[in-house]
């Protein structure tokens, strides 16, 4: 089965689906993720996203910058302008210096802060309160990447150390993050920065300057989410937030686009994104690409046990195992995603089954072809040989019959007109005529045989006495009954003469005497009848000798089929007998058959129409 060129054309099969489709697969990657994350029912307690909008911006102005109109009045233009750009990226003094104090005062582990603020932003001269919690170690900044891959570092006042790190995500060719760095350019980002201090965070799994796929626990929606205004509501609806990551964040537009990116399991804003890559890494449970030298490995397999099936099985069989494969595949692919969070690409099993398919069975094809086309020349072989033959056995039998008629008569002419014979003389005389006839019965069934296969055989039909015919075949063959020690009886009815084949009826019934005689032990009898059944004709040799096995009487009237008990062993013959008797019968619109009994005798009966 796995011969060399099942082997080389599986290779073959599994470098193609090696080679890269990257949209398609991302495409099955992201429906993999979107089916896993609705397999996740708990979520995550470690982490908060506090969401901003503009709307709590201004209402936070309100409740907590009393006398900023005055400000602005009092310091003219520029001021104006100043203000004008802080609202606009979200930044107040006083509002941060509540929002931090009412933050901080629970003893979160980290407070991220994905609003990227520059020195042109922040002036907190005279401001010692607020210049401690912008700088407090738990409290770390967003700094970005811009367009040239400068990393623009948050105004100096905000940082006394290196507390921040970029927020920048890295979408995909198609516009999707599915992956992420924890170090870009030597630049730490936000959510490694908030574990790189921990005493337990031990990010030796991870990459950390190659991307690494992100493991979205859920869809959009999934991480603890509240507003900032709920942050200063008496009954605490965003909960406590001791030793948990607080995530401060714009809140997404999903009309507008406004800080949304698409992701495997939908639209997420930035800080469910930064909250699924902070825990991805904390857990360490990213999700890990096989090996491709692996990969290949399994997909190679599959390009074997596919080929043998479409070599194997038949269309609809094939069907029923390429089908369920190719399930099992996508559902032990999903299984190791979310037991080991092992990512098994699929595409290179699609495209392996598609190719596989199509150049097994081209190669199924091709070997059929050549057995058909060396099962032609066979059997074309055959019917020379078979017509080599039967013009072999013609030309031989006609050749033989002149040499054995001439023999048989001067024997004859011998044996009645020599004087002088002695005993042992005629009984010589006698044995030639008996091998001269037994020779001609050969010679006779050998050219019907031919002329059968040939299909040149054709009915000769005239009215006869078949009772006399019994008689005459009967008297032919006493002397051989008397030699076997074999008794022979008629039991023949008065009848109407019959349309038949003389030559032919006459072989097959001494085929059936002759058969009865020789194959049988000596003191047996044999009793031939006929019986007039009205519009059929019966004659039956019935013998009490030893009988037939019944695994031999499926083979009785087939070529060359003989006896392997009783006298056959001694008995000579061509195995043609029976097989022509039944043809001759049939031919006449007849049947014959056959009764045996082992050790008890055997019954062969045939039946002619006595009308054709």
């Amino acid at each position: 089965m796995f011969s060399r060129k099942v082997i080389l054309r599986a290779l073959a099969c599994a470098l193609v689906a090696m080679l890269p489709f990257p949209d398609l697969e991302n495409q099955l990657y992201d429906l993999k993720v979107k089916l896993l994350s609705g397999t996740h029912f708990q979520a995550p307690k470690n982490v908060l996203i506090v969401e901003v909008s503009k709307d709590d911006f201004e209402t936070l102005k309100r409740n907590f910058s009393q006398g900023a109109a005055a400000g602005i009045e009092r310091d003219g233009p520029w001021r104006e302008k100043f203000e004008t750009l802080r609202n606009q990226f979200f930044w107040d003094d006083k509002v941060y210096e509540a929002v931090l104090s009412r933050i901080l005062e629970e003893g979160p582990k980290r407070l991220l802060i994905t609003f990227f603020y520059n020195e042109s932003l922040v002036l907190l001269q005279g401001q010692p309160s607020l210049q401690r919690l912008v700088r407090s170690p738990q409290v770390l900044w967003a700094s970005q990447f811009d367009l040239d891959q400068k990393l623009l570092k948050p105004a100096p006042e905000l940082t006394g150390t290196e507390n921040y790190g970029f927020t920048n995500l890295h979408p995909d060719v198609d516009g999707v993050v599915r992956r992420a760095y924890l170090v870009y350019r030597n630049h730490i980002s936000l959510p490694f920065r908030a574990l790189i201090d921990e005493p337990t965070a031990v990010q030796q799994s991870l990459p950390l300057s190659e991307p690494f796929l992100i493991h979205y626990l859920g869809r959009p929606g999934y991480i603890p989410t509240c507003s900032v205004l709920e942050l200063f509501e008496a009954h605490k609806p965003c909960g406590d937030l001791k030793d948990r990551y607080v995530i401060l964040a714009p809140t997404g537009n999903i009309v507008a686009g406004a800080n949304l990116y698409r992701t495997p399991v939908g639209y997420m804003s930035r800080g469910e994104a930064l909250a699924n890559i902070l825990l991805t890494a904390q857990q360490e449970n990213e999700f890990v690409p096989v090996h491709r030298f692996l990969l290949f490995f399994f997909v190679y397999a599959h390009c074997l046990l596919l080929g043998i099936i479409v070599l194997s099985m038949g269309g609809r069989r094939q069907l029923a195992r390429l089908v369920p494969l190719l399930l099992g595949e996508v559902f032990f692919s999903l299984l190791l995603m979310r037991l080991l969070s092992l990512q098994v690409p699929i595409v290179p099993f699609m495209i392996a089954t598609a190719v596989t398919h199509l150049t097994f069975s081209w190669l199924k094809f091709a070997q059929q072809e050549s057995k058909r086309w060396q099962a032609e020349k066979k059997a074309q072989y055959l019917r020379e040989l078979d017509e080599l033959k039967s013009n072999f056995l013609s030309l031989m039998s006609h050749d033989l019959k002149t040499p054995i008629a001439k023999i048989q008569a001067l024997a004859e002419r011998l044996y009645r007109e020599a004087r002088g014979l002695s005993d042992d003389q005629k009984e010589y005389l006698v044995s030639i005529q008996r091998s001269n006839e037994e020779l001609s019965h050969y010679i006779l069934t050998i050219l019907n045989f031919q002329r059968i296969e040939s299909q040149e055989l054709h009915l000769n039909k005239k009215s006869h006495d078949i009772n006399l015919l019994i008689e005459e075949i009967v008297q032919r063959l006493s002397t051989l009954a008397v030699d076997r020690g074999v008794e022979i009886a008629m039991e023949l009815e008065p009848m109407f003469a019959v349309e038949l084949d003389e030559q032919l009826i006459r072989q097959v019934l001494t085929n059936l005497i002759d058969n009865a005689i020789k194959y049988n032990r000596p003191g047996t009898k044999v009793t031939v009848r006929s019986t007039d059944l009205g519009e059929f004709v019966e004659v039956a040799v019935e013998d009490n000798g030893v009988g037939i096995e019944k695994r031999q009487m499926d083979r009785l009237f087939k070529k060359f089929s003989r006896s392997e008990k009783g006298t056959s062993e001694r008995v000579k013959g061509t195995g043609l007998g029976l097989y022509l008797a039944k043809y001759f019968i049939e031919l006449h619109g007849g049947d014959i058959g056959v009764e045996s009994e082992l050790g008890k005798g055997t019954r062969f009966r045939f039946r002619l129409p006595v009308e054709s």
